[in-house]
């Protein structure tokens, strides 16, 4: 692997001082195993490459005409200003900005944006938790409909991608970034976590390994709930009338995070956490449509 290295080393050089030979090019960013350090034999060489003029989005452009693949994702640097994808914290294209480095820059308002916007505040943190185990309750109820309807295989399937969420939960309440390998980086910093993930993909009965781990994440996510959706709870503290689950995704705080509301406002409610009640709905009528649940404190 050292020839490996040294000869990705020698293709990013070259792809830097190449791009930089281009007056249009105002900065460039690195990110990927070129900075995380797990290289393999196909991985890429991954750049954000800042541009003078103008175009819209972000065009993804693939090479190996230097020797090892490079993947160069091109945008403007207006685009890049004013790319809400950057500012929300916590999310896919924040995550790469923020595990980024920046190796070259002649443009100041770049420079500035790149040191001040790469934070992930704690707000922003508490709010992709509540997303994270929003998608971990839908992810338990579709495994226990499977097992119901008798088909395993599938409640394998999606106790796997629960599991990954689950990960997520742990690695983003304990102050780590979420990644592509929210699994190892888990079983890595919770002994537990990895007990449990080597139970359910390691021999025994497929069935008792999959009742046996959804038992675990129930129990685990009944005694952390509370804390896991505290900022739903101030939220919902703070408000003066019980609101709806639309009511609360449609507010600016969490409508850009996509949370499944209603899913855990209903669990918070089992728990005993909530009071629900119900409310009419008219939408665009004169009447009453249905009525719709409401939850507070």
């Amino acid at each position: 692997m050292g020839q490996e290295i040294l000869e990705y080393q020698q293709t990013y050089n070259l792809a830097i001082a190449n791009l930089r030979k281009n007056e249009d090019v105002l900065a460039i960013l690195v990110f990927g195993s070129m900075v995380s350090g797990d290289l393999w034999e196909k991985s890429d060489i991954d750049f954000f490459v800042i541009m003078k003029k103008w175009q819209p989005g972000m065009t993804n452009v693939h090479s190996d005409d230097l020797g090892k693949p490079v993947h160069c994702k091109f945008l403007s640097k207006r685009e890049f200003m004013k790319s809400k994808g950057f500012d929300l914290k916590g999310s896919f294209l924040h995550r790469l900005f923020a595990s980024s480095r920046l190796v070259y820059c002649k443009d100041k308002d770049i420079e500035d944006r790149f040191n001040n916007g790469r934070g992930y505040g704690n707000q922003s943190r508490r709010i992709w938790t509540l997303a994270y185990v929003g998608k971990v309750i839908k992810g338990t109820d579709s495994v226990r409909k499977s097992l119901n309807n008798g088909n395993e295989l599938a409640a394998y399937v999606t106790l796997m991608d629960t599991m990954n969420w689950y990960a997520m939960v742990l690695i983003n309440d304990g102050g780590y970034m979420v990644s592509k390998d929210n699994i190892n980086i888990a079983a890595e910093l919770f002994t537990e976590y990895r007990d449990r993930f080597k139970n359910l993909v390691t021999g025994g009965d497929l069935h008792n390994r999959i009742v046996d781990t959804l038992h675990w994440i129930l129990d685990e996510m009944d005694r952390d709930l509370r804390h896991l959706t505290d900022i739903l709870y101030q939220y919902l503290s703070e408000k003066e009338e019980p609101l709806s689950a639309n009511d609360i995704q449609s507010d600016p705080l969490f409508f850009p995070y996509h949370v499944e509301v209603e899913a855990i406002l209903s669990l918070l409610y089992e728990k005993r956490l909530l009071k629900r009640s119900q409310r009419e709905y008219k939408g665009s009528s004169e009447t009453s449509l249905i009525r719709e649940n409401v939850y507070c404190i």
